[in-house]
C-alpha cells in the first residue's frame, strides 16, 4: 500500500510540475479566470509539499519546482492575515536549512538553493502572529499558528527578528504556543468528549458544529506540534506534553469511531470528503502508536487510493473532482459540491504535505521497532468493522452511528443552517454481495437550510432538533426526543411544505420548544425505520436528497426511487424539487419532499428500504 501511495504522490506532483507557470504560480481549475495566487496560500503550501517530497526522494525537478513556487510567494508582500502561508514558509525554511547544512546536499545544491534559503530566512524573520497570546477561541487556525511558532523556535531565526514577530519573541511564543496547543485542545476535548468501549473519545474541531474534516486537520496539527516540541526547552514541558498526548489519543479514537467501514470520515460538515482530511487523519493515527492507529491509517489510505485517483493516477481533492472531466465542471466550485473557498493547488498541497508527514511517521515507527526488536502486534479491529452502536461528540457535535452486519448508518442531532450538518439521517452505507460498501443515500449536498424534520400542527410549523438521543441495549435502536421550534404560521399542509422549503433554503427558527416529540430509529438489514410520536392531525415534512437520474414513482407500497423504497401508512405527497444540488461525491442531486399525516395512531413513521 505504501508503494502504491508513493506512486500516486509522484503522479500528483508531476502533474503540478507540468502545469506550473514560468513565474512559479499554479493554475487553479476552480478559478480559471484568476491568473496569479488566487487561493491565498496555494504556492506556499504546494511549494512546501514539493520540497518535503523532493528532499525525501532526491528528485531535482520537484526541488526546482518548489523553489519557483516559494520565490513566487516571496515576490509579493507578506499577507496581514492567514496562517497556512506563514506555516508553510517557516516549515520550508527549516527543512531547506537542515538539508543545506547536512551532508546530503552537494556543492551544486548549495549554489542553487542558498539564495532561496536567505530569502526565506528574511521573510520568516518578519512573520507576525495573529492569535497566539491574543485568542482564547479554539479553532483550526490558531492551532496551525502555534505549530508555526514552534517551527520557528527550532530554527536559527529564533531571537533574530523584530519585536512583535515570531522570531523576535520566540523565547516567549514557544511556551505560549505549547500551552495553547495543550490547554485549548484539552478544552475542546472536554467540551465534546464521550466515553466509548475503547476509552474516552473527543471531537477536536471548530466550534460550534465541529466539522469532521477539521477534526482531522486539528488532530494532525496537534500531533505535528507534539513531535516538534518534544526536545524543545520550554518551561513546564512535561505536563503540557502529557496533556497534549492524551488529547491526541482521544481525537484519534474519535476518528476511529467516526470512520465508516470504507474509510469515509469527512461525511459531515464543510470541506466534505476532502482528500486532505483522510491524509491528516491517517498521519495523526500513525503517529500515536497506540490503539488501532496503524489499522485506522491503513483504512484511510485505502480509501484515498481507491476513491480519489484520476485516470492519470494523480490524486484529486474529492471523489467527484476525480471523475469530472468537462471544463464547465470547474467554472463553479459549487457544481462539484465544494465550498466557495476551495482551492485545488492549496488543498492538493495540504494533502501532499500530510502524506509526507505520514511517511515520516511510518519510517519513524519502523525504525523504533527495529531498534527495540519488538515484533508487530496482532491486528486490531476498528469500530466500523464490528457490529455495535455508539454516540460520538456532545451537543451540536453529537452524531449517532450504528454498524449492523451489512449496514452502517449515521444520524445528526442539530441543524447548523448547512445541509451537510443537519438533523436525522446523514449517511447510510450498505455492503453488497461482492463485499463493497456503497452509499444507499448520497451524502448531503452543499446548500443552506435543513432537510427536516418539520412538524405542522393546527396551521403552525416547527423545525426539529434532537434534545438527546441514546442507543438501546440491542445496539440497533436509537431513541431520543425532538424539540420543534416555531417557524411561522403555516396554513395548509401544502403551504407548510412550501414554508419548510423556504426554511431549508436558509430560514431560521426562534424561541423555545413549540412541541416535543419522542422518536425511534431502527437499523435493520437493508432498511432504516424512523418513527416519531404524534397526535391526531400532526403532519411531518421530511426531505431526501437523491440522484436526479433516479426515477421517482408512487405505487401501492409507497415511493420508489432507484433501488430505494420509501413507505409510510400516512404518506400524503412526495414532491421532487427542480433545483439541482451537488455533494462531494454526487454531482446531480434533487430534493424529494415527503409529507406524512398522522392517521388514527399516535405515531408518524417512515421506512427506507433497499430494494432487492
Amino acid at each position: 500500500m505504501r508503494s502504491d501511495l508513493e506512486r500516486a504522490v509522484a503522479r500528483t506532483i508531476d502533474s503540478w510540475v507540468a502545469r506550473q507557470r514560468p513565474d512559479g504560480t499554479f493554475p487553479d481549475p476552480f478559478r480559471p479566470w484568476c491568473l496569479r495566487r488566487c487561493g491565498g496560500y496555494d504556492e506556499a503550501i504546494l511549494g512546501y509539499a514539493l520540497l518535503l517530497h523532493g528532499l525525501r526522494s532526491e528528485r531535482g525537478s520537484w526541488l526546482d519546482a518548489s523553489a519557483r513556487a516559494l520565490r513566487a510567494v516571496l515576490a509579493t508582500p507578506a499577507p496581514r492575515d492567514g496562517t497556512f502561508e506563514p506555516f508553510a514558509l517557516a516549515s520550508s525554511y527549516r527543512l531547506l536549512r537542515a538539508w543545506l547544512a547536512g551532508d546530503r546536499a552537494t556543492a551544486q545544491d548549495s549554489a542553487r538553493f542558498a539564495g532561496l534559503a536567505g530569502e526565506l530566512r528574511e521573510r520568516v524573520r518578519q512573520l507576525r502572529p495573529l492569535y497566539i497570546g491574543a485568542s482564547s477561541q479554539p479553532w483550526n487556525k490558531p492551532f496551525v499558528e502555534a505549530v508555526t511558532a514552534i517551527e520557528i523556535a527550532r530554527s536559527d531565526v529564533a531571537a533574530d527578528g523584530p519585536d512583535g514577530t515570531f522570531a523576535g519573541d520566540a523565547a516567549e511564543l514557544a511556551p505560549l504556543a505549547l500551552a495553547y496547543l495543550a490547554e485549548q485542545s484539552r478544552k475542546l476535548a472536554a467540551r465534546s468528549g464521550t466515553r466509548t468501549a475503547s476509552g474516552p473519545a473527543a471531537v477536536v474541531s471548530d466550534p460550534p458544529y465541529f466539522p469532521a474534516a477539521y477534526h482531522a486537520l486539528t488532530t494532525a496539527f496537534l500531533a505535528r506540534g507534539l513531535g516538534l516540541v518534544r526536545d524543545l526547552p520550554v518551561p513546564d514541558r512535561v505536563r503540557a506534553v502529557r496533556s497534549l498526548t492524551t488529547t491526541i489519543v482521544r481525537g484519534v479514537r474519535a476518528t476511529a469511531y467516526l470512520a465508516a467501514p470504507d474509510g469515509d470520515i469527512a461525511w459531515r460538515g464543510r470541506s466534505q470528503e476532502q482528500a486532505w482530511a483522510l491524509a491528516f487523519a491517517a498521519y495523526a493515527a500513525a503517529s500515536t502508536r497506540s490503539g488501532c492507529g496503524n489499522e485506522l491509517a491503513a483504512l484511510l489510505v485505502r480509501r484515498l487510493l481507491a476513491r480519489y485517483r484520476r485516470a492519470d493516477g494523480s490524486l484529486a481533492i474529492t471523489p467527484l473532482a476525480a471523475t469530472a472531466t468537462d471544463a464547465r465542471a470547474y467554472d463553479l466550485p459549487v457544481e462539484l459540491g465544494l465550498d466557495w473557498y476551495a482551492s485545488d493547488p492549496a488543498y492538493s498541497g495540504l494533502t501532499l504535505a500530510a502524506v509526507g508527514w505520514l511517511i515520516e511517521a511510518l519510517d519513524a515507527a519502523q525504525a523504533a521497532r527495529a531498534r527495540s526488536g519488538t515484533p508487530g502486534r496482532g491486528r486490531c479491529l476498528l469500530p466500523g468493522e464490528r457490529r455495535g452502536a455508539w454516540v460520538v461528540g456532545r451537543g451540536r457535535a453529537a452524531v449517532a452511528i450504528a454498524r449492523a452486519r451489512n449496514d452502517w448508518v449515521a444520524f445528526g442531532a442539530r441543524s447548523s443552517g448547512d445541509l451537510r450538518i443537519d438533523v436525522g439521517l446523514l449517511a447510510w452505507k450498505h455492503r453488497d454481495a461482492h463485499g463493497r460498501w456503497r452509499d444507499v443515500v448520497p451524502l448531503r449536498p452543499i446548500g443552506s437550510g435543513s432537510a427536516g424534520p418539520f412538524l405542522v400542527r393546527r396551521g403552525r410549523l416547527g423545525a426539529g432538533a434532537v434534545s438527546w438521543f441514546r442507543w438501546q441495549r440491542d445496539q440497533r435502536t436509537l431513541v431520543g426526543r425532538v424539540c420543534f421550534r416555531s417557524v411561522a404560521d403555516a396554513g395548509s399542509a401544502q403551504e407548510a411544505a412550501r414554508r419548510a422549503a423556504v426554511l431549508a433554503a436558509g430560514g431560521d427558527t426562534a424561541g423555545g420548544c413549540l412541541w416535543r416529540r419522542t422518536f425511534r430509529a431502527r437499523v435493520g438489514e437493508g432498511k432504516v425505520t424512523l418513527v416519531l410520536s404524534a397526535r391526531p392531525g400532526d403532519v411531518l415534512i421530511q426531505a431526501l436528497f437523491l440522484p436526479a437520474t433516479w426515477r421517482v414513482a408512487r405505487d401501492a407500497r409507497g415511493v420508489r426511487a432507484g433501488r430505494l423504497l420509501v413507505t409510510s401508512s400516512g404518506l400524503v405527497a412526495a414532491s421532487p424539487d427542480r433545483t439541482r444540488y451537488a455533494s462531494a461525491t454526487e454531482r446531480n442531486l434533487r430534493r424529494i419532499t415527503l409529507v406524512v399525516r398522522a392517521r388514527r395512531g399516535r405515531r408518524l413513521a417512515l421506512q427506507l428500504m433497499l430494494g432487492r
